[in-house]
């Protein structure tokens, strides 16, 4: 089925203190690569993605643009994204327009393993977690019905939510949204519109391996888990106000100084034949393509060590 995915990224990140003082929250890296490209890559190259851009919105287009330049973005921008009038469903409304269609909602702070269902009916994602009451909530029965959307520190049986939900009944969703605006939908957000669907349609429950990457103690376990699997990944110094990327077969550096960033891109032009080709570049990013290989010092051998001054 024709769907598209929609991936909310203006907001400032303030649960992660001083980590996203530098950088937009979608680009935290786990393991090597932002936690946004953990969800992009869930679906097909085909599909078309919305992403509502705000705080450090440069950031999130550079990115996209030179990781995945193959992939369909449409880029909404979201004023104000912070203070007074902003709020989670004052950006979904600012999307509507490219969203007349069924759609799946992924915060930009969601990791899940498991692959993403289409909306071919509406659901909700949730998952086992501890300490949930910081979270909403979805209660359901027996069937895996959805019977209730709670607010957060709900008790009883109660599930958490994961900010991960497939809407079918698109048009539903968005007269709700549309009408409650004076009633809380800017600020709960899609939760909103998924309560008009709970009482006009159905929503089913679909159970997820979840990683939040939204608040720090989260965050530390999504980086731990994740680089433990990946144990092949170059360990990276983890620098504040700079990353590097490992997407597929590129590299992507990232730095919030500019003129770091042009005077790679001027430097790479000199050493031309000594260090790989950047390949694309904006104000904060430059990419070249990976090169396979290990570190010298695992395998130090006189020869190879020749060898290299030989080249050199």
């Amino acid at each position: 089925m024709e769907y598209k995915v929609i991936i909310p990224t203006a907001g400032l990140g303030s649960r992660l203190g001083k980590i996203s003082r530098n950088i937009n929250k979608s680009l935290v890296s786990i393991a090597q690569k932002p936690s946004i490209s953990y969800i992009i890559e869930k679906f097909p190259e085909e599909m078309e993605f919305v992403i509502p851009i705000g705080y450090k919105k440069e950031m999130v287009v550079e990115f996209l643009t030179i990781a995945y330049p193959y992939r369909n973005f449409t880029f909404v921008e979201v004023e104000p994204f912070d203070g007074k009038g902003a709020g989670l469903g004052f950006t979904m409304l600012l999307c509507r327009d490219y969203l007349q269609c069924p759609f799946i909602f992924c915060s930009n702070d969601t990791i899940v393993l498991e692959d993403i269902p289409a909306p071919s009916c509406n659901w909700m994602g949730y998952a086992d977690v501890e300490n949930q009451e910081q979270y909403r909530g979805i209660r359901f029965d027996l069937y895996g019905k959805v019977t209730d959307i709670c607010s957060k520190g709900s008790i009883g049986n109660v599930k958490p939510y994961i900010g991960l939900s497939g809407v079918h009944d698109f048009e539903t969703f968005w007269d709700a949204m549309e009408v409650g605006q004076a009633y809380g939908a800017i600020e709960i957000g899609e939760s909103y519109g998924m309560r008009a669907l709970l009482h006009k349609k159905a929503i089913e429950s679909v159970q997820f391996t979840w990683f939040d990457t939204g608040n720090l103690d989260r965050l530390k376990e999504s980086r731990d888990y994740f680089q433990s699997i990946n144990k092949e990944a170059p360990n990276v110094l983890e620098k504040e106000g700079e990353s590097i990327w490992f997407i597929d077969d590129k590299v992507v550096k990232f730095n919030i100084d500019t003129s770091f960033i042009s005077n790679r891109v001027e430097r790479s032009k000199l050493l031309d034949h000594y260090i790989p080709k950047i390949t694309a570049f904006s104000e904060h990013m430059y990419s070249y393509k990976k090169i396979d290989g290990v570190i010298f010092s695992k395998s130090p051998t006189l020869p190879l060590f020749k060898s290299f001054l030989d080249w050199m």
